[in-house]
């Protein structure tokens, strides 16, 4: 399968699967949702992150999700109030990818059944953190806890430590 109608339908599949546990998903969320797909559960993808203003970024991925809605796999929306809402495009069906292969399907899984439910403002905090921790793995968490800090000062301790307590408990991360 060629890398970019295979990325464009790994997106497709996690907005599909976003909708199934009805929460919305923006280019945010779907980012943040990408990076942990990466670089937790191992679905490689070729993306380069870089750590922005909102969490890891790659805008490789923009790319891919204009490509995707070129094609139909999705469809983006936009409403000033409320941001960006992408839903699976009308073209966008498993045999139109040529089904993904199905270890790219377990983790996609893997990844909803750790991050399904969380909303773009909680999935980069996570995805920050994992940033974090994959560039210094050996940081006792209180030094996480500082570094994310201080690179998101949105987040206060309380609400990084519990993110950090979490995304430990799933021993997915260091």
């Amino acid at each position: 399968m060629d890398a970019l109608i295979r990325r464009a339908c790994v997106l497709a599949t996690i907005a599909k699967r976003r909708k199934t546990c009805k929460t919305s998903l923006g280019k945010t969320a779907l980012m943040k949702l990408v990076y942990i797909a990466q670089e937790v559960y191992g679905l490689d993808l070729g993306y380069r992150f870089n750590l922005y203003t909102y969490g890891p970024y790659d805008s490789d991925v923009m790319g891919d999700i204009d490509y995707a809605e070129a094609i139909d796999f999705l469809d983006v929306h936009y409403n000033a109030e409320s941001g960006y809402r992408i839903i699976p495009g009308t073209d966008f069906t498993p045999e139109s990818c040529g089904s993904l292969p199905k270890e790219d399907e377990q983790k996609i899984e893997a990844l909803f059944d750790d991050f399904g439910t969380f909303n773009a403002r909680e999935l980069e905090l996570r995805a920050t953190i994992i940033y974090v921790l994959k560039d210094a793995p050996s940081l006792e968490d209180k030094d996480t806890i500082k570094r994310v800090q201080k690179l998101k000062p949105k987040y206060d301790s309380d609400e990084i430590e519990e993110a950090l307590s979490g995304l430990k408990s799933t021993s997915r991360i260091p």
